[in-house]
């Protein structure tokens, strides 16, 4: 049941993200992301989990306001597909209208599913004595 909840949850935020690209509240792309990070609009950072370490960091060093919001749990296709674009790496969601509500859908899923993270099992937990 968890995992189905997830996956909606998933998919509803997946869902929000392409409204908001058709609101005009996306900017795909290295260069454009970094153009609207320098601006004074206020913005969602969003990266593909699967994005290269090197291009993040280089996007992170740009922002100047130190409580923009970041997304990072959706895989370069899941975004391309919501996008309707190629290998989309990096985005920028503008905070107001359908940009803001992708980033409240966002928010609820890695909530969810940050809550239903299986532990990791311990490599030196000691065994139960079987009694």
């Amino acid at each position: 049941m968890a995992e189905i909840v997830e996956d909606l949850l998933r998919r509803a935020a997946l869902q929000d993200l392409a409204l908001a690209n058709k609101a005009g509240c996306v900017v795909a792309g290295f260069t454009k992301v970094e153009k609207a990070l320098a601006g004074e609009r206020r913005m969602v950072l969003l990266h593909a989990s699967n994005a290269a370490p090197d291009g993040r960091r280089k996007l992170e060093r740009m922002v100047r306001d130190e409580t923009l919001e970041r997304v990072g749990c959706f895989t370069s296709d899941e975004v391309s597909a919501a996008l309707g674009r190629h290998n989309v790496m990096h985005a920028g969601i503008s905070r107001d209208g359908a940009g803001q509500k992708f980033l409240w859908s966002a928010q609820r899923f890695m909530r969810y599913a940050q809550a239903y993270l299986e532990p990791a099992p311990a490599a030196d937990a000691p065994e139960q004595d079987q009694a």
